[in-house]
């Protein structure tokens, strides 16, 4: 499972790579609203990278919509930079 916790300051925090490589990644919350949270998150090589996820919860607070946009710096494979993906998940209460 994966734990953090980051400070609505904008102050950045140290947690252990999701990936589970050595090292540490580095985040901070960028935009802190009543419905939405932003974290901006990066890590180093090896596969270093970066992510940005919002939290956004609608008006109705019954749906909260993840939203993860990933970028890993060098495609592993061709070595070419890499490109930005997006990947929705999205909870409803019932």
């Amino acid at each position: 499972s994966i734990k953090e916790c980051y400070n609505f300051s904008g102050e950045t925090s140290l947690h252990s790579r999701r990936d589970k490589r050595w090292g540490k990644h580095r985040g901070k919350v960028v935009v802190a609203t009543e419905g939405k949270v932003e974290l901006d998150i990066k890590w180093d090589d090896p596969h270093g990278g970066e992510l940005k996820e919002t939290f956004e919860v609608d008006k109705s607070g019954n749906e909260l919509t993840h939203t993860s946009v990933i970028k890993v710096n060098n495609d592993a494979t061709t070595r070419k930079p890499g490109e930005w993906f997006t990947y929705y998940s999205v909870y409803k209460r019932s």
